[in-house]
């Protein structure tokens, strides 16, 4: 399963390390890059994101305090020249800390430590609630998701439910193989049968792709834009 990443560092220098070094494992898909806390938190609330290679001194908010005001944090990896921040960080439950300068093989071995938190944490179903009751479906059977205001249509192959909650609440409960393509959009990935343009296919039905979301989606999805 693919693991989307983010890197969140203010020196051009360490993204080029990181990119460098995550070529080598096809299994990492580049969500996105920032280089403070305010760009990266505008990303997180996005959608549900995997990983994190995260350094902690950055103008403005620090790293661990990004790191402390997520409700829902994905797995990270700290990537920082100061090595007095150790305890903090896994203080924080982070996967792992990186001192900078680290070499790809202590790099390898970060990622597959959250990998493997990754695995033991996925979910095998969405809890979901429609009016008084709750249904417990396999993520794998839902195609799409679709935002209503503070509803969400569910569209799975037993067919379709209404889900309390906004779409971004329901994808924070959901594993990282769904995918926001749009405002009111999410797709399950492994559902996804064709890509044309700025419209996407999952479920038999043509779904839109938002113009803000169009260069990720075609990214985490291994297409060139």
């Amino acid at each position: 399963m693919p693991i989307r990443y983010l890197i969140i560092d203010d020196e051009p220098l360490a993204h080029r390390v990181l990119l460098k070094y995550a070529a080598s494992l096809p299994v990492l898909q580049l969500a996105g890059q920032c280089y403070d806390a305010e760009q990266a938190r505008a990303v997180l609330g996005q959608e549900p994101l995997d990983l994190v290679f995260l350094d902690i001194r950055m103008p403005g908010q620090t790293g661990l305090d990004l790191l402390r005001g997520l409700a829902y944090p994905p797995q990270v990896i700290l990537a920082t020249a100061h090595a007095e921040y150790a305890l903090d960080g896994f203080e924080c439950n982070v996967a792992d800390y990186l001192l900078k300068p680290f070499s790809e093989a202590r790099f390898l071995t970060a990622v597959q430590r959250a990998a493997g938190q990754l695995q033991a944490q996925e979910p095998a179903f969405i809890l979901l609630k429609e009016g008084r009751g709750y249904h417990r479906l396999p993520h794998s059977a839902v195609f799409y998701l679709k935002g209503m205001g503070g509803y969400t249509r569910v569209f799975h192959e037993g067919g379709v439910l209404t889900a309390q909650g906004n779409l971004r609440s329901i994808l924070s409960g959901c594993p990282s193989v769904f995918l926001r393509i749009h405002k009111s959009y999410a797709v399950h990935t492994a559902h996804v049968t064709k890509v044309a343009g700025s419209r996407l296919w999952a479920g038999g039905e043509a779904l839109p792709i938002g113009e803000a979301y169009r260069e990720m989606v075609y990214r985490a999805l291994g297409l060139a834009t």
